[in-house]
């Protein structure tokens, strides 16, 4: 049982991070919330959207994503 978030973070990260796909993934809250979960070690994301609203998000945050794990689909709902 875990006693506080960080016991829960801990164990999460020592499983190594998880592979995670985002629909409407041009979403500036969503691609916060990657960042964080990518600097702690939780998470890798492939992002379904426009491609170039992601690109500007993810350049404005510092979120490093490989052009390989985005997805343009503009039509992708909001």
């Amino acid at each position: 049982m875990y006693k506080s978030l960080d016991e829960l973070v801990d164990a999460a990260r020592a499983r190594g991070p998880v592979k995670v796909t985002v629909v409407a993934g041009h979403d500036a809250d969503v691609i916060g919330a990657l960042k964080q979960a990518q600097e702690i070690g939780l998470a890798e994301a492939t992002l379904i959207g426009d491609a170039g609203k992601i690109a500007v998000l993810t350049k404005e945050v510092g979120l490093d994503i490989p052009d390989s794990r985005i997805v343009d689909e503009p039509n992708a709902t909001d």
